[in-house]
Formats: C-alpha cells, structure tokens, sequence
C-alpha cells in the first residue's frame, strides 16, 4: 500500500513540476515564451517587435492570402517553391489545435517596412513547435 501511494505521489510531482502542463494545454504566456526562444534563432529580437498570440486561424488565412497574392503579382518566378511552404505549414498544423505567435516589426515613421512578420505555429497542448514563417519569407 505505502509503494502504491508512494507512486501516486510521484506522478503528481513529476506533473506538477513539468514545465508545460501534461494535462490540458499550454497558456498564452507559456506559447509566447517557448515562441521567443525559437525566433531568436532566426535574429529576432523580441523586444523590438509587437508579439500577439491567439488560436484563431484567421490571422493565419490573412497572412496566408497576402503571401499568395504577392507570390502571385510580385515573385512570378517563385510561385511553386512557396506554394510549396504554405502547404508545408498547412500540413504541420492540419488537424491540430494550435498557438499562432505573431511577430510583427516595430517599424518607425517615414521607414518602409521590409521583412515586418514572422509566425511560430505551436501545438497548444504539448507546446511543440511545428513550424515558423520566419521574417525573410
């Protein structure tokens, strides 16, 4: 009986303890902390960026028909290699409930923006990062 409770009682601390919740799904702070560790990979600063993070996929359709109509009038020449990586990022996140931390650049007035987003998609119940449309895309 003691082993049992014993073991009981170890579970729950090793899931109370556990830096994302194992039951349940991350929070808002916990998706925007493990986002800014991952962008930091591709040179951005967080501070110097506006940071919003939301479940909704429309923020996703958006950014996605902006980037389709630019590759559309704007990069002719590079319609299959994108079309490629929005369905990469579709596939990560089909069928999923997800975090998606948007980046956006804080721009001064006067300047023109230039490379102003960057998403992390994260799997909203483990944390996991599926996927980043980083800046340069």
């Amino acid at each position: 009986m003691k082993t049992k409770v014993f073991c009981l009682l170890s579970m729950v601390m090793v899931l109370a303890c556990s830096p994302l919740r194992a039951l349940g799904e991350i929070s808002e702070s916990q998706a925007i902390e493990l986002a800014n560790k991952e962008v930091e990979k591709y040179y951005i600063n967080p501070a110097q960026w506006h940071i919003r993070a939301e479940k909704d996929r429309r923020e996703w359709q958006a950014t996605r028909e902006a980037w389709e109509h630019w590759v559309a009038t704007v990069a002719r020449g590079g319609v299959a290699v994108y079309n490629a990586r929005i369905a990469k990022i579709e596939n990560a996140i089909k069928g999923r409930e997800v975090w998606f931390v948007t980046y956006k650049r804080i721009i001064p007035p006067g300047q023109v923006p230039h490379h102003s987003e960057a998403i992390v998609f994260l799997d909203a119940q483990t944390g996991q990062i599926l996927d980043v449309k980083n800046q340069e895309e």
